[in-house]
């Protein structure tokens, strides 16, 4: 059986989101997960690009996530992977691919026709074979914003599962647990529901 290696890009960062440490921890049989390597970039220089990032991002704060998202794209290495899968954005790549959302707001933060525009040239790219909004809510968002649209790729609601270890696991009689684990950016009602709680 052939391995399927999967290249996970967060974009240029030392570090990868929790939500996506089982994949690199358990991942099913035949899969192999790699996180994205940049051109010029690793564990020395990232905190020295880092602090640049963030002062440029305070006076140029429209240009800024344009410069990161080619930057991105431009640094990116392209190894022996079969697969490229966008972590929560979207990029260009000549490589199979597919990306998670959360939120439309992952790819047009700024919720304006402006960005609609230019997310959909990155989702015209022939090789994008799927969207994966992790909940309901997800979906529903990117066809408010995307109305009548049609692409070519398809889009299946996919519930990122994180695995348990088995010292943490408690037996239950009950038919059902729902295991809800909180973040630092949920501060309000309406958050909690946008992102998938009410499912």
């Amino acid at each position: 059986m052939k391995r399927i290696k999967v290249q996970f890009d967060f974009g240029i960062t030392n570090k990868k989101h929790p939500l996506y440490n089982s994949y690199f921890e358990f991942p099913p049989k035949g899969i192999e997960y790699r996180k994205s390597e940049f051109i010029g970039i690793n564990e020395k220089n990232f905190e020295l690009i880092k602090k640049i990032y963030n002062k440029s991002k305070k006076i140029l704060k429209k240009l800024i996530p344009k410069i990161e998202s080619k930057a991105n794209n431009f640094l990116r290495k392209e190894g022996e992977f079969d697969l490229v899968h966008f972590a929560n954005h979207i990029g260009r790549t000549n490589k199979p691919c597919v990306a998670d959302y959360e939120l439309i707001t992952a790819f047009a933060p700024n919720f304006n026709e402006k960005e609609k525009n230019e997310v959909k040239v990155l989702l015209s790219q022939k090789n994008l074979k799927y969207l994966l909004p992790i909940n309901k809510e997800a979906l529903k968002s990117f066809n408010l914003f995307f109305r009548n649209q049609k692409f070519n790729f398809k889009q299946e609601i996919f519930y990122p599962i994180i695995f348990v270890p088995e010292k943490f696991r408690k037996p239950t009689k009950k038919g059902n647990t729902i295991v809800f684990a909180g973040s630092s950016n949920i501060r309000n009602e309406d958050i909690f529901y946008k992102k998938g709680g009410y499912e």
